[in-house]
C-alpha cells in the first residue's frame, strides 16, 4: 500500500536538503559587512554605552562581527575621534592585545 509520497532515496535527500540551506560569505572587511562605518560606530557606542568596560573582543561578540579587520577598524576610528578611550592594555595568552574601552564622553550615574 503507498502513501502517495515518491521513494526517495537517502543520499538524494540529503544532498537536496543541504542545497536549500543558506550559507552567507564570511565577513574579512568592513565592506563585507554591506553597513556604513558610521552605522556600525553608532552600533558599538550603544553597545558600550550600556555594557560599560569593554574589551575589543567583548564588542565583536556583542555585535555578532570578526574583531580582526572589522571590530578593531571601528575602534581605532572611534579612539582617532576620541569617541572611545582604552583604560587598560594587557597581551593576552595568543598575544593577542586585550584593551578595555570605555564611551569617552559617557558618564552614568
Amino acid at each position: 500500500m503507498s502513501n502517495g509520497n515518491p521513494k526517495v532515496s537517502t543520499k538524494a535527500a540529503s544532498s537536496v536538503q543541504t542545497s536549500n540551506v543558506f550559507i552567507p560569505p564570511p565577513i574579512n572587511r568592513l565592506e563585507d559587512t554591506g553597513l556604513s562605518l558610521l552605522w556600525l560606530q553608532d552600533l558599538a557606542l550603544k553597545i558600550m554605552y550600556f555594557q560599560g568596560y569593554m574589551t575589543g573582543f567583548m564588542l565583536a561578540e556583542a555585535m555578532a562581527l570578526p574583531f580582526t579587520n572589522v571590530v578593531d577598524q571601528i575602534l581605532e576610528t572611534l579612539k582617532r575621534e576620541k569617541f572611545v578611550e582604552v583604560k587598560s592594555s594587557q597581551v593576552g595568552r595568543r598575544l593577542l592585545p586585550i584593551c578595555h574601552h570605555r564611551c569617552g564622553d559617557c558618564t552614568r550615574s
